[in-house]
């Protein structure tokens, strides 16, 4: 008896204004690089959004009824796309990489962005993935690096409100997958190379 109350009452959270449209900002809280890479502070890079999101590209989650059935979707309020880009621009900067104009031209396409409520008989979970191309260029318009980022996560539906919910949801796959671009040894390395590249030790 107890487990089927608490049943209805997580569906009923779940559906809650089921037919109303919800809102998030998406926001990137970190984790921010610890560590610098070496010779970074002699290259600069110009991180550019690109949104490439071809499924549910006009919301970021869809409420769901006790039944679980889909209603009304959850927007961004704000753009998802530069919110990606800014939180691999924050990263690397934190690295030690210079941003602005001119340098390595940074392109990061966001593929998917989005949370679903899985819906079981006893539970709701929040699936949330986040995915991005990243696309370096050197100043000369040569694609020096290209690299896929993917992070789901999976964490319950705790009670909070849908909208409160994906956000959370969808906060930590960012984390997750701009973590990828933290470690990933192959881009930073590329990038700092294609710098020494581009500007030769002069011939004594």
């Amino acid at each position: 008896m107890k487990r089927a109350l608490f049943c209805f009452l997580l569906l009923a959270g779940l559906g809650g204004c089921a037919v109303n449209q919800g809102e998030v900002e998406v926001k990137y809280a970190g984790p921010v690089a610890t560590s610098t890479v070496p010779g970074a502070s002699s290259v600069t890079i110009d991180v550019v959004p690109k949104d490439g999101r071809v499924i549910n590209s006009d919301r970021v989650s869809t409420k769901r009824n006790g039944y679980g059935m889909k209603m009304a979707k959850i927007i961004a309020t704000n753009d998802v796309a530069t919110e990606v880009s800014s939180a691999v621009a924050t990263e690397l900067s934190a690295m030690g990489f210079k941003t602005g104009p001119g340098g390595v031209k940074i392109v990061v396409e966001t593929i998917i962005f989005y949370n679903d409520f899985d819906v079981h008989f006893f539970s709701v979970d929040c699936q949330a993935r986040v995915a991005f191309n990243l696309v370096a260029s050197s100043s000369a318009g040569k694609t020096i690096y290209t690299h896929s980022y993917d992070a789901n996560i999976t964490r319950p539906f705790s009670g909070l409100s849908p909208s409160d919910s994906t956000q959370a949801a969808l906060d930590e796959a960012l984390a997750k997958a701009v973590q990828q671009v933290i470690a990933d040894r192959d881009l930073h390395d590329t990038l700092v190379r294609d710098a020494a590249a581009a500007d030769p030790a002069p011939v004594s």
